[in-house]
């Protein structure tokens, strides 16, 4: 994926599903969700692909409404509305500038929060630009070659002439009806890869999300470990997904093998705790508890993987599929059933 990782359009999304979606959640239901963490040691799901579905439905919320309005005013026109199914109760409305060639998203989530981005994509990845008006912003979350403007107040036109301003020579991608759902779908998954490879948040993240949303209620060390936690865990997972997802792309697997296959497939990447790893390639004659990683010299789930994977005798059965490098370093297989 290379550098095309630095072609952000809408990147703000994820952000609120990480932070909007799931702290904003948090400060209202921080019992519950610590609980949760506590017994399950899993929590919120981080969705690391999304599709755009189209949609009839119009926003809700007046101040979407109002920034519509603006970007009607200076020469936008609409491509569409859309749900984000993954995302729950959010929805896009989305508008291209044929003169400049920027998109604009007005975006709104639970019905509660809305915002817009402004974004120009360069052939050259390294021109992306984006200006936003989310209300949660952690430039952290962002590669340091992408030039962002972040502004909860900021207004429509302000927005425009900081792109235009700020974006340099092109040429740029195309950015119209024709080509908005690929590139805003491709961007956030290239945008999840980048965060995901980064691991979840920590701790002063979460207080600066919190201060964001002028949350100023009081939260214990130890709730916001859970609330880190937790969403540590779900990363893990997410990663599984995104690594699939790439390893699609790129794999000449025909797909009906994939279909046959997939229910059965194993990600080992760089990010599971040994203990997972080994538990992955144990049937159930084989007890993982009884390792000791640091005797048998393993430093790396792939190696918790294969030291059990050769345990078992199962060399024969392991059908080697592939590897990927986005979000993270793995590695997927296949135990065959019938070996040759």
């Amino acid at each position: 994926m290379e550098t095309v990782l630095y072609t952000l359009l809408g990147v703000v999304i994820f952000v609120v599903l990480l932070v909007l979606l799931a702290i904003y959640l948090f400060k209202r239901k921080m019992g519950k969700y610590i609980e949760m963490a506590k017994k399950s040691g899993g929590g919120g799901h981080i969705t690391p692909r999304i599709h755009l579905s189209a949609t009839a439905e119009p926003l809700q919320l007046q101040a979407a409404l109002n920034v519509i309005s603006q970007f009607d005013a200076m020469g936008y026109t609409s491509i569409g509305t859309y749900d984000v199914p993954e995302l729950i109760d959010t929805r896009i409305f989305a508008m291209h500038h044929a003169q400049h060639n920027l998109a604009a998203a007005v975006c709104e989530a639970q019905n509660k929060i809305a915002w817009f981005d402004v974004t120009a994509i360069g052939v050259d990845v390294k021109n992306a630009v984006f200006a936003s008006s989310s209300p949660v912003f952690n430039r952290d979350n962002h590669p340091a070659t992408t030039r962002i403007h972040n502004d909860p107040h900021l207004t429509p036109m302000a927005a425009q002439q900081w792109i235009l301003e700020n974006r340099g020579d092109g040429p740029w991608r195309t950015l119209n009806a024709q080509h908005y759902a690929h590139e805003f779908e491709r961007a956030y998954a290239r945008s999840m890869d980048f965060q995901m490879a980064r691991g979840g948040p920590d701790i002063e993240a979460v207080k600066l999300s919190l201060k964001q949303l002028n949350d100023t209620q009081a939260y214990s060390e130890e709730d916001l470990k859970n609330v880190v936690e937790m969403q540590a865990n779900a990363t893990r997972y997410a990663i599984t997904e995104a690594c699939t997802d790439n390893f699609l792309e790129q794999s000449s697997l025909p797909a009906r093998e994939w279909e046959r296959i997939r229910d059965d497939v194993l990600v080992v990447h760089e990010r599971l705790p040994l203990d997972e790893a080994a538990y992955m390639a144990a049937d159930d004659e084989f007890d993982a508890d009884d390792i000791d990683f640091a005797a048998a010299g393993i430093t790396t789930p792939q190696q918790a993987f294969m030291h059990v994977v050769t345990k078992q005798n199962l060399v024969r059965r392991l059908k080697y599929l592939g590897a990927v490098t986005e979000p993270v370093a793995a590695k997927l297989y296949y135990f065959d059933p019938t070996p040759h």
